[in-house]
Order: C-alpha cells, then sequence, then structure tokens
C-alpha cells in the first residue's frame, strides 16, 4: 500500500478514500499532502465532512492514512474553529 499512497495523482487517490470513509461524501478537500520516511508513508489531507441533518457550518477533519510493514491505518481528527486558507 506505501507506493499507492505516494502516487502523482494523490488528489483521486483522496476522491476514493472519501468516498469509503464517508456515506455522504465529502467537500473542498484540501490541504494534501504526502510523505515517506523510515519505511512510514503517510496520506494527509483536510475535508469538510458532510453529515445528515446538514449542518449550517462547516465540519472540519483532518484524515491520515499511514502504511507501515505491518499494514494501513486510517486517523480521523476534527478539527475545532477550522478556517480554509484562501
Amino acid at each position: 500500500m506505501a507506493p499507492v499512497l505516494m502516487t502523482p495523482n494523490a488528489e483521486a487517490l483522496v476522491k476514493v478514500y472519501i468516498q469509503m470513509l464517508s456515506w455522504m461524501g465529502a467537500d473542498d478537500a484540501h490541504a494534501i499532502q504526502q510523505a515517506q520516511t523510515d519505511g512510514i508513508t503517510t496520506l494527509t489531507w483536510v475535508h469538510d465532512r458532510q453529515e445528515y441533518p446538514p449542518m449550517e457550518a462547516a465540519n472540519w477533519e483532518r484524515i491520515t492514512v499511514t502504511a507501515t510493514k505491518d499494514g494501513t491505518r486510517v486517523d480521523r481528527q476534527s478539527i475545532k474553529d477550522y478556517v480554509r486558507p484562501q
């Protein structure tokens, strides 16, 4: 899985993950970053997780997909009071 996380098409991979992580999808995925250090590969991004019923304000969360020789893990971190950079 580690080579997949370092794809030049990271934005497309993020869209695939978003569809897997949320039945409503997500909006406005940005701040996509890829890194590989000491056998650990990560792909991170920030998106507005859509929920039902719809919220009036954005519900930002940071997703981190980590691949090691032992497997792949997905972590979510809610980001309160986040303002998307322009």
